[in-house]
């Protein structure tokens, strides 16, 4: 473990906007609300500088192998690396959290967050040491949360503008219907990631048994769609893929109806939360839906290790029967059935911080124990090859957008409004907010 001091500051790489964002920078205003620089956004421009960047500590979004090179230059660098699994929130099997976290994970991080202690065991039955297992939920859970609303409370309301009340369909055929357009370019990503051995037949096998679960759900949801827009012709149906999923596919798919719309904007949250129900796939939405108060249903055509492991399926309604659930749907939307809300228990152990306690103030409480020494700082701007179109749509983001949602999140952590951080860009999607009252040289 590290033992080298570094600088009180954060840099946090952000894969897809559409999910950690909001999150990440929640969490950054509280860092610099204590006295830390913070760095933010797209991670293919940080991870090529990091050699030239003051020495800090990296809070990586992923632990697979596709990480594992910036991980290692990070470290030969001097920065500390900590890692929060984006992909293991509320996963329920050591299995599945085992595949994001390939062998070479332990030695490049200096610690490991998890979302809750069932992901921190499966880490020590996996041989991490305990003492790099912090136990820190994750701040896309305290987002969700009432306290937050401000935050959405806009983009709902605009939600309603366009669309009126909708049903919201969420889906996740990321190998089927994949932005890298065939199952065998999602193989070769898998075999890279290590989450795919090619040369183990039980992991091909799991690999194949992955793919066909996605084709049963996505003949399963279109019945659902057809239906539900059948039952509800004055009622917007809201289809949202995956981030990683194709939408001009999608788009082609439900082209002759006149009550689907297929989009994919922003954070999913508002949409969440601006729905009259959500129906998903087996998705972590479902999840945070039940989170935040909303009801959610899971379509389940294929039950197998797949959908085992998604706690969404433990607090939503599963269906195995696409009848049943457009049913109970029906029944749910004229106010004839209700859908009861999960108890809070059944998060126990998957997510550390359900109601009252704050991932945010826990990485804040645990970063703030890490050895830093004070010192100028001096940054540059970081040189922004242009991207290809699938990682800009994964994550782009203007000086004017950060900007604005800064400031619901200084309003929501009860900062004077004239107590305004300072925000640079630094290079395409790339940010610097310096500590409240610090300066910085560049």
């Amino acid at each position: 473990m590290m033992t080298q001091k570094i600088n009180p500051i954060a840099y946090l790489p952000i894969e897809y906007r559409s999910r950690e964002f909001d999150g990440k920078l929640a969490l950054a205003v509280n860092l610099i609300r204590q006295g830390f620089t913070v760095v933010i956004g797209q991670q293919w421009a940080m991870y090529n500088h990091f050699r030239s960047l003051p020495l800090g500590f990296v809070l990586f979004k992923s632990q697979n192998k596709i990480h594992h090179g910036a991980m290692a230059i990070a470290r030969s660098a001097g920065h500390m690396v900590l890692s929060l699994e984006e992909e293991s929130l509320a996963l329920t099997s050591e299995e599945t959290i085992a595949r994001n976290c390939p062998p070479g994970t332990y030695e490049l991080a200096d610690y490991i967050l998890t979302t809750g202690d069932v992901e921190k065991n499966a880490h020590v039955n996996a041989g991490c040491p305990a003492s790099k297992l912090i136990v820190t939920g994750n701040p896309r859970v305290d987002v969700l949360k009432p306290q937050y609303r401000l935050l959405h409370q806009e983009n709902i309301e605009r939600l309603h503008e366009r669309f009126g009340q909708f049903i919201l369909i969420n889906t996740n055929f990321g190998i089927k219907n994949s932005k890298w357009e065939t199952v065998e370019a999602v193989r070769n990503i898998e075999i890279k990631a290590g989450s795919l051995d090619p040369n183990d037949p039980a992991s091909i096998a799991k690999f194949d048994s992955m793919v066909e679960w996605e084709e049963q759900n996505s003949i399963g949801i279109a019945d659902v769609v057809d239906k539900l827009s059948a039952n509800f012709p004055d009622k917007t149906i809201l289809v949202r893929p995956h981030p990683g999923e194709s939408l001009p596919k999608v788009r082609q798919q439900y082209a002759a109806y006149n009550n689907v719309k297929v989009f994919h904007e922003g954070s999913h949250v508002p949409w969440t939360l601006a729905a009259d129900l959500l129906i998903h796939t087996s998705c972590t939405t479902g999840m945070e839906s039940a989170i935040a108060g909303k009801t959610a249903m899971s379509l389940v055509k294929l039950e197998n290790w797949i959908s085992r492991a998604f706690l969404s399926n433990l607090v939503n309604p599963v269906y195995a029967l696409s009848d049943r659930l457009i049913d109970d749907a029906t029944q749910f939307l004229h106010g004839k059935r209700d859908v009861p809300m999960p108890s809070r228990a059944a998060f126990e152990g998957f997510i550390k911080n359900i109601d009252t306690v704050s991932s945010i103030d826990l990485i804040t409480k645990f970063v703030k124990t890490l050895p830093f020494v004070a010192g100028p700082l001096q940054f540059n701007a970081i040189p922004t090859p242009p991207r290809i179109q699938v990682l800009v749509e994964k994550c782009s983001i203007s000086i004017d957008e950060i900007t604005a949602i800064t400031l619901k999140l200084c309003a929501i952590a009860g900062l004077p409004a004239e107590t305004k951080p300072v925000i640079y860009a630094m290079g395409d999607s790339i940010f610097l907010m310096p500590a409240l009252g610090a300066a910085v040289k560049g």
